[in-house]
């Protein structure tokens, strides 16, 4: 998978040449890139087999995006997506679904913590029985304000306010867990240091 990467011109971008990003064709990497990507300020051509061939779990990304009014398309070949960068989401008109993508729940868990605006994220049946009350309470030591279900679970409400950089350490290594916290860092107003008891994926401090 070859993503193109191609700068909107802003007043603080003069160059417009594209780049090109090579990467596995790995669901877990393409979660990440589409989350990644909305932050930045770039059009992103992100080339697919076929819209047939997308999971599910990363429909549930493209349309958690959508709804938070990040312009992305799926088309025959390919995702198109423009980046609205880090204050550029809008509030969501509805419970995001994130249907049966546990990637999808906790990323947003650490992007929609620094947001100036609430959110609530549902999933289905299964998805509702996995547990989110751990990243909870991490995000809550940068001062994120999350309720889940009284079972820990889905689903839950995110208030959305301003996070503050922490020192966390994680109970157990876990690449989703560790993402949700670097996405909430970028919304943090000091550093945030996190600390793994052993290495997980790291897909996205590569990307």
């Amino acid at each position: 998978m070859v993503a193109r990467i191609t700068p909107v011109r802003n007043i603080h971008t003069e160059n417009t040449e594209a780049v090109y990003l090579k990467m596995p064709p790995d669901k877990s990497i393409l979660h990440r890139l589409l989350f990644l990507s909305s932050l930045t300020t770039s059009a992103f051509h992100i080339p697919i087999a076929s819209s047939s061939s997308i999971s599910d779990d990363v429909i549930a990304t493209v349309l958690a995006l959508e709804s938070l009014g990040v312009p992305i398309d799926v088309e025959q070949d390919r995702i198109e997506l423009h980046g609205v960068g880090r204050r550029g989401y809008r509030a969501p008109t509805h419970a995001i679904n994130c249907a049966n993508s546990g990637t999808t729940a906790r990323l947003l868990m650490g992007l929609l913590a620094g947001q100036p605006f609430g959110s609530t994220l549902s999933g289905d049946a299964s998805l509702s029985k996995r547990p989110m009350k751990r990243l909870a309470n991490l995000l809550a030591e940068m001062d994120a304000i999350i309720a889940t279900d009284p079972r820990g679970t889905l689903p839950l409400e995110i208030a959305g306010q301003q996070l503050h950089g922490a020192k966390i350490t994680l109970p157990v290594a876990s690449a989703q867990i560790k993402t949700a916290l670097m996405l909430a860092g970028l919304f943090a107003d000091s550093p945030t240091i996190i600390r793994e008891p052993s290495q997980s994926r790291d897909h996205t401090e590569r990307m």
